[in-house]
């Protein structure tokens, strides 16, 4: 719906400003239909079929469309006003603030409407009627509200002069100015650290001088008409496009020595590109002598377009370049025989199951199972219907067998030594019997969530949290008395059972399960998650949630 909005408001408007305005549209509209029905085909449509190359694809090809929003107007005028592109450009900003501001507000009543009718009235509201009501908003009012505000053909006509709003010389002044300044010093500040004590540069760094870049561009285009009225804009500016140059240096720097280690992907892919457009404009606007800023927009529109198609496109490059590491690492392992992966000795290094690990969770979570395919002889069909969460262990359990323990990143980055069980409930549709007990409370212990105590007649019952000793406690508030159930024996037969990263396919709450009786209290505590880490036989848990069913005798 975003992609088809876009498209076809950039076909009006070009057309709207052509000299053959029938033909353009017709002609624009055809093809927008035919490049929307395109692009559906190509998406995929089952949730768990969509890879990250897929969400990157979509939310550049919309990026892509909504710039061409920008430069639609002038795509027949040749040296085009650079005033009457600036008028339009911010423009177009504006209405999208008030629509989005417009939006929210009338979401808001009509959410706040049914609310109170849910309140007042005993109507069951479903959850899902609240989104339900913000897509018919955006689809309908939104969408004619923000064409209606779509600019004239006589509106952008300028002359040499255009007016400045005095709110948006006090927003570009006072704001967007003293950020920029602030952003380079920290840049520039810590550029000059890891030079002085000679440390590899984070690789945040990259995206934080694309960002902050970004941000001055933004400065330069919010100012741009009084840069030949005032002096200290014009000589800002220039030492703004001086200032990213260093900067773009920092960033290929950081971003190299990733590339020289691990290879590429297709965000290393992107922040080399985006490094080198930094570079192109600002020499463009250090040396060139027209200096359009039509240059930005259309710029980005074309490398977008560009790095997501071919040989040479970042999706191509990323896989190739992994594949090629999977392949080298594995054959120096002993894992890859006649191109065919075997199976993993006990013992293998941790720094080889890490490194292959981390690979084939990019190359499947990117790319998809079908890359791997040819490197087994295995079944992956499985993996593939698999969530997306759980894909990664599944394939990296086929390829490599039982005793690879590299742990996903989903779970924890880095870390081999960490496990997470959980119970696929709709998976399962397991009946857990609660036959000889009284009570139940529901517990979560993560990140310092508390569980709420149970009231019963004149007894108030809470669950404690004593995972740094393994084990839950329930606790009489009214007598102080408190049962304690060990967790020791389950977390033991959960890893016997279930030895590799594959932690909830197969997992039921039988095996989730643990009971408790003596002369005065029988427990019973059905867990839905368990995570944390184990080194050698000791266990720190980090999440705990289920249900403790009780009877107090």
């Amino acid at each position: 719906m975003v992609l088809g909005l876009f498209l076809t408001f950039a076909v009006a408007i070009a057309a709207e400003h052509s000299s053959k305005k029938m033909q353009t549209n017709v002609l624009g509209n055809v093809l927008a239909l035919l490049l929307m029905g395109g692009f559906y085909l190509y998406l995929p449509h089952k949730e768990m079929m969509w890879r990250d190359m897929d969400i990157a694809r979509t939310i550049m090809w919309i990026a892509s469309v909504f710039l061409i929003m920008f430069v639609a107007p002038f795509v027949w005028k040749r040296g085009a006003n650079v005033l009457s592109f600036w008028k339009y450009a911010l423009s177009l900003i504006g209405s999208f603030v008030l629509t989005a501001v417009f939006t929210a507000l009338f979401w808001a009543g009509v959410s706040a409407a049914l609310s109170s009718v849910d309140v007042l009235f005993s109507v069951i509201i479903r959850g899902e009627l609240y989104p339900s009501a913000l897509a018919l908003i955006m689809g309908i009012f939104a969408t004619l509200f923000f064409l209606s505000r779509a600019p004239t053909k006589e509106e952008l006509s300028v002359g040499d002069t255009v007016a400045y709003l005095k709110e948006l010389k006090i927003f570009s002044y006072f704001v967007l100015f003293p950020l920029t300044v602030g952003y380079f010093v920290i840049l520039y500040v810590y550029a000059a650290t890891n030079l002085s004590f000679s440390e590899w540069p984070e690789a945040l760094i990259s995206y934080m001088v694309i960002g902050f870049s970004v941000v001055g561009m933004v400065t330069h285009i919010f100012l741009y008409p009084l840069i030949k009225k005032q002096e200290w804009v014009k000589w800002a500016v220039r030492f703004l496009y001086i200032a990213i140059i260093p900067q773009v240096a920092v960033l290929f720097w950081s971003v190299g020595v990733r590339i020289n280690a691990f290879g590429w992907t297709e965000n290393r892919y992107f922040v080399v590109l985006f490094g080198l457009w930094l570079l192109g404009c600002s020499l463009y606007f250090l040396i060139g002598k027209k200096k359009q800023l039509l240059v930005l927009p259309m710029s980005v529109v074309l490398l977008v377009l560009l790095s997501t198609f071919g040989p040479w496109s970042a999706f191509s490059v990323g896989e190739v370049s992994q594949l090629n590491r999977f392949e080298e690492i594995a054959i120096d392992a002993g894992l890859l025989v006649d191109g065919k992966v075997v199976e993993a000795p006990k013992g293998i290094e941790q720094d080889v199951q890490n490194n292959l690990g981390s690979i084939v969770d990019y190359l499947v979570t990117s790319h998809g199972i079908s890359v791997l395919e040819p490197y087994t002889d295995a079944d992956l069909s499985e993996a593939a219907e698999a969530y997306r969460y759980e894909r990664v262990g599944l394939v990296v359990h086929t390829l490599f067998g039982p005793h690879f323990t590299y742990q996903e990143a989903y779970y924890s980055p880095g870390d081999s030594n960490y496990f997470g069980y959980y119970v696929d409930e709709y998976e399962s549709g397991e009946v857990v019997s609660v036959a000889g007990y009284d009570y139940m409370i529901g517990f979560m212990f993560y990140n310092g969530i508390r569980t709420p105590g149970l009231s019963v007649e004149d007894k108030q019952f809470e669950v404690l949290n004593n995972m740094t000793q393994e084990r839950i406690t329930l606790k009489n508030v009214t007598t102080k008395q408190e049962y304690d159930l060990d967790l020791s024996a389950l977390l033991a037969s959960l890893n016997e059972k279930f030895p590799t990263d594959v932690r909830s396919r197969g997992i039921t709450h039988a095996d989730m399960s643990v009971v408790y009786e003596d002369e005065s209290v029988r427990m019973m505590a059905v867990f839905n998650d368990i995570s944390g880490q184990k080194k050698g036989s000791e266990y720190t848990l980090d999440n705990l949630s289920g249900s403790l069913f009780f009877v107090v005798k």
